[in-house]
Order: structure tokens, then C-alpha cells, then sequence
């Protein structure tokens, strides 16, 4: 039986970090971080979504980028315990799980040294994930995001750091236009406008998130979502070795 202890608590810590930064997010947005204006129109209603003057807070763009780093982590000690199963002496150019950002990269033989001291059949079970841009773009997107989170935020409260969702409530409205801007700009610039043929009494609710900047192939998606993403990943790549 292969130890994966070490891989296992790196992901139950992540998952734990999760439900506390959700609960931190949910927070956060409940602070009139944007704000609705639906001016009455006898024909039409434009409601306009507004960014207020307020950032996201340094700590939850540290603890994202720290869970990143764990669910990453979790999959370069998945490749030393593989190593260790076939040889215990692990060689000092310690052992890495390889995610790139092509499949010629990743076949390039200076990489897959990285998964050398592997069994035949657990290498092959690698390469078989095709970790790389265009094979696998979730595990794509995990290693990208950790390697910029060693250099700056991942997700910001800017407009295309918003995902927005909208929905409508009446008898007989809904939404005709969808406009959303996210254009870089200062608060206060509009965000995203909706035109709605609707009755009078139609009801207008938004729902948003904080999202991760975009990602090459995974595009702009709320960061619990991700998050959660990366661990179920993870959690079934780690569980496929657990022979």
C-alpha cells in the first residue's frame, strides 16, 4: 500500500480553507459591493450594475493563492510517494507531478524526468491525464494559477474579477439585452446593463461573485467554484494510484 498520507493532508487542508474562504467571500459581497439602478421607463427597464468603492481584502487574496498552492502541492508529493513505491532511495532531484503548456512540452524528455523514478505503469498512468494545455485545461489551469500566485494576486475586485449572473422575477417579464462591461476601469464605471421588456412590477435581482482573473482555456469563473474544481481533481488522481 502506497503511503499517500502526505498528498491526502494537503488536500483536506485545502478543503478546509475552502469553506472558511467561502464563508469570507459570502461576507465580503454582502457589503453593497454593487449596486442595481433600474430607472422607469413605460416601455422599457434598463437596470445598470455599478462597481462601489470597495477592494477585496487582503486576506482572502492570500488564502486563495495558499489553497492554489496546497491542491498543487498535493500532486508533486503524490509523485515522490510513487517514486518511494518502487524505490525507497528517492534521488535527490526530488520527483514532480508535470503539468505544461503544450503536449510537446510535456513529452519533451527533460520534463519526464521529473517522473522518471516511476514505475512503467504509474508513468503510463501519467501520461495517460495528458497534464498539459489542450489535454487536460482543469489541471492546466491549477498549475497556472499557482505559479502566478508566487507573484501576484489571483483575483481581483475589478470589473472582469465579476461574474454575473441575472434572473428575473414576474409574471410576464424577462431579459431582452445583456450588456456586461468588463473593461478595466475606475468605481463607479457602469458594469453591465440589461434591457428587459417586463411588467411594471417585475422584480430585477442580481447575483455575483468574486472571480479568479482569467485563466488561459478555463476563462473567468467564481473562485469557490475553481477551488472545488482543483481538489475533486486532485482527490481522484491521488485516488487512482491508492493500490
Amino acid at each position: 500500500m502506497t503511503d499517500l498520507t502526505g498528498s491526502r493532508a494537503k488536500l483536506k487542508w485545502a478543503d478546509n480553507q475552502i469553506t472558511i474562504l467561502g464563508a469570507q467571500i459570502t461576507a465580503f459581497m454582502a457589503q453593497n459591493v454593487y449596486e442595481v439602478r433600474t430607472p422607469p421607463n413605460s416601455k422599457m427597464r434598463r437596470a445598470t450594475l455599478y462597481r462601489n468603492n470597495v477592494t477585496v481584502p487582503d486576506d482572502i487574496k492570500t488564502a486563495t493563492g495558499m489553497i492554489v498552492q496546497a491542491q498543487r502541492d498535493s500532486l508533486d508529493h503524490l509523485v515522490v510517494a510513487l517514486a518511494r513505491r518502487k524505490n525507497a532511495a528517492v534521488r535527490e532531484t526530488i520527483p514532480a507531478f508535470p503539468i505544461c503548456d503544450s503536449g510537446a512540452l510535456f513529452a519533451d524528455r527533460a520534463n519526464l524526468r521529473k517522473i522518471a523514478d516511476l514505475s512503467d505503469i504509474d508513468r503510463a498512468a501519467i501520461v495517460a491525464l495528458k497534464p498539459y494545455k489542450g489535454g487536460n485545461n482543469l489541471l492546466y489551469a491549477l498549475h497556472w494559477l499557482s505559479n502566478k500566485s508566487k507573484h501576484r494576486d489571483l483575483i481581483t475586485a475589478t470589473q472582469h474579477g465579476v461574474g454575473a449572473a441575472f434572473t428575473t422575477i414576474g409574471s410576464n417579464g424577462y431579459v431582452r439585452k445583456l450588456t456586461l462591461n468588463r473593461a478595466e476601469g475606475p468605481d463607479g464605471t457602469p458594469m453591465a446593463v440589461v434591457k428587459m421588456e417586463a411588467d411594471p412590477q417585475i422584480r430585477f435581482e442580481l447575483s455575483h461573485a468574486v472571480s479568479f482573473r482569467e485563466i488561459p482555456e478555463a476563462g473567468s469563473r467564481p473562485v469557490i467554484e475553481m477551488l472545488r474544481g482543483f481538489s475533486k481533481i486532485a482527490g481522484e488522481i491521488i485516488d487512482g494510484f491508492d493500490i
